[in-house]
């Protein structure tokens, strides 16, 4: 992997505040995906749900992220006291080329599956859905191995605190275009299934609304952050394209907070795994126990 740590002059912003912010972001975004996955995966009935395995393929993506956001927050504070290995920046690099790009394919997979659960559409079942993920993480891994070993050139700059790829191969920025395509393909699913739970009014389910609103708050920061990414505006100071980076690594707190703060049985699995809260069943069987234990 040819990777590479340099700089360009004096730093743009104080690397105190990007390592410190960065390591922030995966002390708390970190454990809290981990424990969405480790509930999700523990839970029988949530891990057969496709709502729900979305969600745990969302959370892959975001712990991969904040393992890329905690090494870059490493380089920018010891950057100046120690060197960092070349396959340092290489992972980093590659997680930061492509989360972006499964983020956005897994939210039009998740816009497609609340219009499936809304509308209703009876052929997009769960193995429909379980083929797709698959098949993107697929996608991703084979691309991520050919960039590597075409020859791409992967640079992290203590300047502006960017990635920068060189040698990047023609075929592969189809990737850009794919990003692209993917947001407005989520905005369209999105509007189709909002509009249906306007002519099937009453007809769905509370879960199934809330779900929807659940993703469509990341969805909505995602496309924001990544389309100004995409097209930033003309003359862009590096200091805009640095808080578009600051936005962007702040996703992985969004996907907790939404998640943690308005799903009520994601949280409850949480806490069970937590040892924090006991399941209804075990509690009732305890409180059967002990009026036994005490009648004469």
């Amino acid at each position: 992997m040819n990777a590479t740590l340099f700089t360009d002059g004096p730093p743009r912003i104080h690397p105190l505040l990007i390592g410190s912010y960065n390591t922030v972001v995966f002390a708390v975004a970190f454990p809290s995906n981990v424990c969405f996955l480790l509930a999700i995966w523990k839970d029988k009935v949530l891990s057969r749900m496709s709502a729900y395995q979305i969600i745990f393929h969302m959370s892959v993506a975001h712990v991969l992220l904040t393992v890329s956001t905690f090494e870059l927050g490493l380089v920018a504070l010891f950057s100046s006291i120690c060197r960092f290995d070349g396959w340092i920046v290489g992972i980093g690099s590659v997680i930061a080329y492509f989360g972006p790009i499964s983020l956005c394919i897994l939210s039009a997979i998740q816009a497609l599956n609340r219009l499936a659960a809304l509308a209703p559409i009876h052929c997009l079942g769960d193995l429909v859905f379980k083929a797709l993920l698959w098949f993107m993480w697929l996608l991703i891994v084979s691309s991520g191995l050919a960039l590597i070993l075409t020859g791409t050139i992967f640079t992290y700059r203590t300047d502006d605190f960017l990635y920068h790829f060189y040698n990047e191969l023609p075929a592969l920025t189809i990737f850009f275009w794919l990003t692209l395509a993917f947001l407005v393909v989520g905005v369209v699913l999105y509007c189709l299934a909002i509009l249906s739970i306007t002519l099937r009014r009453g007809a769905t389910k509370k879960c199934d609304v809330a779900l929807l609103i659940q993703g469509a708050i990341p969805f909505l920061y995602l496309a924001l952050v990544r389309s100004l990414q995409n097209f930033p505006f003309e003359h862009s100071p590096t200091l805009y394209l640095i808080f578009l980076s600051f936005a962007f690594r702040s996703l992985p707190l969004l996907h907790v907070a939404v998640y943690l703060l308005f799903n009520r049985t994601l949280r409850e699995a949480v806490l069970r795994l937590l040892s924090l809260r006991r399941p209804k069943n075990v509690v009732a069987i305890n409180v059967i126990a002990s009026f036994k234990s005490v009648d004469p």
